[in-house]
């Protein structure tokens, strides 16, 4: 699975159950200082060798990008709850900070065909392999429609086009021609895997696209 943040530590994380979406790392000898993935340093002292200018009333270093958190036997309630904070706010962490996201809406677009509608979206160019853009496709129980391509998430509700007397299966098959790779998930199978994963991260489905890509 993808993973959407790091935690580097020395000493035990205490009252936490170890995520699949999250790289942990003991010790900081090898500390990545670009902070590519929102990233958690926890023990006082183990931050103070990494960043300089600090405050001790602030964990948050780098909006979205760098926090810390005490260590247990530094502050105990202070390290439970921080810790728990930073993992439940990885997500938006991190999809906020990489990807935008934009609703294809057919009344504010004013799109009056499904040419029209496919026009507006991207399309997988393999002809020159060095500059290659690829596009993501998924469909979620005929309900939502999720385009990712690049940084960029296109939503299309597709109970509205329905609604306009859109064509929705043909939507569905010009999707399928411009994209890389195509999930149409039926039944919701794949997204339930993920929901399992990811049980409280309110736009799980727009970024779906981002889950399949890296599968």
């Amino acid at each position: 699975m993808i993973k959407l943040a790091r935690i580097y530590y020395t000493d035990e994380l205490v009252n936490h159950e170890p995520l699949e979406y999250i790289e942990y790392i003991k010790g900081i000898d090898n500390i990545d200082m670009s902070f590519k993935l929102p990233t958690l340093i926890v023990g006082w002292k183990l931050v103070k060798k990494v960043v300089d200018d600090v405050s001790i009333l602030d964990n948050k270093i780098i909006s979205n990008t760098l926090y810390w958190a005490y260590a247990f036997n530094e502050d105990k309630h202070g390290h439970i709850s921080k810790v728990d904070e930073f993992v439940q706010q990885v997500p938006k962490f991190y999809f906020n900070s990489k990807y935008t996201y934009i609703n294809i809406d057919p009344v504010f677009f004013a799109i009056e065909s499904v040419e029209e509608l496919i026009n507006m979206l991207p399309k997988t160019d393999v002809r020159d392999l060095l500059t290659l853009k690829r596009v993501y496709s998924y469909i979620y129980k005929n309900d939502m429609a999720y385009v990712l391509c690049d940084n960029k998430i296109m939503g299309i509700d597709l109970r509205i086009y329905d609604y306009f007397d859109f064509d929705i299966e043909k939507i569905k098959t010009e999707l399928q021609n411009r994209s890389f790779q195509y999930i149409d998930d039926v039944d919701g199978s794949k997204y339930q895997f993920y929901y399992k994963k990811l049980p409280n991260f309110d736009n799980l489905k727009r970024y779906m696209p981002v889950f399949l890509s890296n599968e």
